[in-house]
């Protein structure tokens, strides 16, 4: 073989290897795009990972989709025979198809949430805390993923999660409970700020932004009202209804059809509880006649002190009634003596009382 025909041979068979290589390069390209289009692509159902520990560790107890997180378990499990009642968690991801601009995230729990957007910290409250509502502002390019992790120490489970655009106009929330029906009835009100109440069953409507004022009336499950404001927690919707009666309800229990922090914030301290008119109850160790109705949806439970920290001592029935004996200086718990004679504390969250709370006695 002639030089020629060498140096020829070897042209070939560094062009099939540069070939070779420009191939697998190529296929390699491919595959981690089809990787990526496939970890970017929107979900229509939240992977719902459920376990049976506080850690959120190990492989899960139950794993399913969830087409929402809107969820009121009250003091069931999420899967009886599954999942215990106290002391479970939940993490659930999802890719959202947003498009880009800033949204606000809103989390109604009790007790414990963490939640990330594009793996971005957003909402950390992981310590035992009572119900709240709790949001973030966050700015998103294409799409976002999200992951919230949700822990039930004790007693009664809910959580829920909302986002709206807020660098626009006023939009429907992209998600609430599970219904799109209610998501265009919120829609269609021609812009208004309204809100939808969602997992209450029934929702109190009391004269000032706290368990503390008096009950005005009350609004249904599904129910459509107008809000007109918030207090600066955004714990507290400010609402108005038919006959121009002004009241509040909580935040926890409404889905609005645009974000909360656009509402402006009304001035609390300029409303005065009736409590402060009135002339003040007798206790009910002095003959009183000072009692409560549970309105818990559900059942309530009675615990050894005033915080979800103690013990349950037994539960009432929604609709049972119970002696008033006291409260905490926030008015938050309320000291119930139950038909045997013992004592315990309860929400007031859940409570009617016969009278203003704040004319209870402070109890240590």
């Amino acid at each position: 073989m002639n030089i020629g025909t060498r140096i020829s041979l070897q042209k070939v068979r560094v062009v099939t290897v540069l070939a070779f290589v420009l191939m697998l390069t190529a296929q390699a390209k491919v595959h981690r795009v089809q990787a990526q289009s496939q970890t970017r692509t929107p979900s229509a159902f939240w992977r719902a990972e459920y376990f049976t520990n506080s850690q959120i560790s190990g492989a899960p107890a139950l794993l399913r989709p969830d087409p929402a997180i809107n969820f009121n378990w009250g003091n069931g499990s999420p899967a009886v025979g599954v999942i215990n009642a106290d002391g479970f968690a939940v993490r659930w991801t999802r890719l959202l198809d947003l498009t880009p601009g800033r949204y606000e995230f809103t989390v109604a729990a009790d007790n414990s949430v963490r939640l990330w957007v594009n793996n971005q910290p957003v909402i950390d409250q992981w310590a035992a805390a009572p119900t709240q509502a709790l949001t973030a502002a966050v700015d998103v390019n294409e799409g976002a993923l999200v992951r919230l992790e949700y822990l039930n120490r004790t007693g009664p489970a809910q959580v829920r999660l909302t986002w709206a655009q807020i660098d626009a106009d006023p939009v429907a929330v992209t998600e609430i409970a599970a219904s799109n029906t209610a998501s265009n009835t919120a829609s269609n009100t021609g812009g208004a700020a309204t809100g939808i109440v969602s997992g209450a069953g029934i929702l109190n409507v009391r004269s000032g932004p706290g368990a503390t004022f008096n009950q005005l009336t009350t609004v249904a499950d599904g129910q459509v009202i107008s809000l007109a404001g918030r207090d600066v927690t955004n714990s507290w919707l400010q609402v108005q209804l038919a006959g121009d009666q002004v009241g509040w309800v909580s935040s926890i229990y409404v889905t609005p059809n645009l974000a909360v922090t656009s509402l402006p914030v009304v001035d609390a301290t300029a409303i005065v509880p009736a409590a402060v008119t009135t002339t003040p109850a007798t206790a009910p160790a002095s003959g009183g006649a000072a009692t409560a109705t549970v309105a818990a949806d559900g059942v309530l439970n009675v615990r050894f002190g005033p915080d979800t920290a103690f013990s349950v001592v037994t539960t009432l029935d929604d609709g049972a009634s119970a002696t008033l004996e006291g409260r905490t200086a926030d008015a938050t718990w309320l000291q119930v003596r139950l038909t045997d004679g013992s004592l315990g504390w309860v929400s007031s969250q859940f409570v009617n009382a016969n009278l203003p709370v704040l004319n209870l006695p402070v109890l240590q």
